[in-house]
């Protein structure tokens, strides 16, 4: 992800995802923006081929592997 602060400076993260199933598929909006955006992520069109996925759950981690906060 990159995101371009208010003085036009670039900040650059790689995010790794592992996928198994079920299978994530997450959608983040707005497609763009700055460090003065709020962005979204989506993941209700995940699926699973085994079982039926009933409940989602988030784990939101910082640069150090650290768990932030965790989303159902």
């Amino acid at each position: 992800m990159t995101t371009t602060d208010n003085e036009a400076n670039k900040i650059t993260e790689n995010f790794y995802i592992l996928v198994s199933d079920p299978v994530a598929i997450i959608k983040q909006m707005p497609d763009a923006g700055n460090s003065s955006i709020t962005f979204a992520f989506d993941s209700s069109p995940s699926y699973s081929i085994i079982s039926s996925l009933k409940l989602f759950t988030r784990e939101i981690f910082d640069q150090n592997g650290n768990k932030t906060d965790t989303f159902q």
